[in-house]
């Protein structure tokens, strides 16, 4: 079974005034054929940015996503 989508060492963060707010720190996960997954957590722990993330409406700091064989974050 091969990797539909692997994340590796996923970062984002925001400027909030003065401060610098840790969004996904090293995140990382693979997701394959057949399988299925949650995102689950309380508010404000990254869901939606990470989901952002992964659809392209957004740009992590750091890190690699990979779909289908195709490294989208070069």
């Amino acid at each position: 079974m091969s990797d539909l989508l692997q994340v590796r060492g996923l970062c984002k963060s925001f400027r909030s005034g003065e401060e610098r707010l840790e969004v996904l720190v090293d995140l990382s996960l693979s997701l394959g054929e057949g399988e299925m997954m949650a995102i689950t957590g309380v508010s404000g722990s990254g869901k939606s940015t990470l989901l952002h993330i992964l659809g392209g409406m957004d740009r992590a700091d750091l890190g690699s996503i990979v779909i289908q064989g195709t490294d989208e974050m070069a």
